[in-house]
């Protein structure tokens, strides 16, 4: 406990660690079974900060945190900010179009952060007034490496499969549409 405590203080101090770096580190430690005291002591944080820490990391997938980076200059509010897009639900299946893009990958990891919580904010699902358009069913398993939108359409159907696994999924659904027609028939039966 004394160690995990003296090397979160020593690792805090020395890398100048960013809000989100702390926040996995914490999250780590609860993971590994430290409690909230051990966690704030080792970060010099109080229960406020460590609780806005777990929230963030709880609500944003590792992936994205992962593509996004450490953010040295973006602090809490930021990110939970971005956190709450997660909470509300819907964000997860709207991630992968932009973390793809050259203009995100070329990015710094601060802009990167600031890139997604713009994206999201603007990517809301707009309500249409008079005619509804073509509306979307999401799917995302709970592994999170593939999520996938079904649109009916007037002469149609569509699948958007998006996230790290979309292009080999595609490919395996697209080699197996023979098995999958026929156990569409049998069903119809």
């Amino acid at each position: 406990k004394n160690h995990v405590i003296a090397q979160g203080q020593e690792n805090s101090a020395r890398a100048d660690l960013s809000f989100i770096e702390k926040a996995v580190f914490a999250s780590n430690l609860e993971r590994s079974g430290y409690d909230r005291e051990v966690i704030m002591a080792s970060l010099s944080v109080d229960k406020t900060v460590v609780s806005k820490m777990m929230s963030v990391t709880n609500d944003i997938p590792v992936d994205v945190i992962r593509a996004i980076g450490p953010a040295k200059s973006s602090g809490r509010d930021r990110w939970y900010r971005l956190a709450l897009k997660f909470r509300d639900g819907g964000a997860e299946e709207r991630v992968g179009e932009l973390t793809g893009s050259p203009e995100f990958q070329s990015a710094d990891s601060d802009q990167r952060l600031e890139l997604l919580t713009r994206h999201l904010d603007t990517e809301k699902p707009k309500k249409k007034i008079g005619k509804s358009g073509p509306r979307g069913q999401a799917w995302v398993p709970e592994d999170k490496l593939v999520s996938v939108v079904a649109k009916a359409q007037p002469k149609g159907f569509s699948l958007d499969i998006r996230n790290k696994d979309a292009k080999p999924f595609g490919e395996w659904i697209s080699s197996n549409l023979e098995s999958l027609y026929e156990a569409f028939r049998k069903s119809e039966q």
